[in-house]
């Protein structure tokens, strides 16, 4: 099983985002802006969600794991 997670970008750096969690994403699949939240999954961000998509994801993940 697989899942996605939601993570705020901080800082765009060409085809890559550095995320609040200080990890580094390939974005090349999604146009987003430091602010942005996007869904991640293997070291990718997949898609943009808005905040309250994101909060409500985390807030169903940590209620389940």
């Amino acid at each position: 099983m697989c899942i996605t997670i939601p993570q705020k970008i901080v800082k765009l750096e060409k085809n890559k985002v550095i995320t609040e969690k200080g990890e580094t994403l390939d974005a090349s699949l999604v146009s987003a802006s430091a602010g942005d939240w996007v869904l991640t999954q293997n070291n990718f961000a997949i898609t943009k969600i808005s905040a309250k998509q994101a909060k409500n994801i985390l807030n169903l993940i940590s209620k389940n794991f």
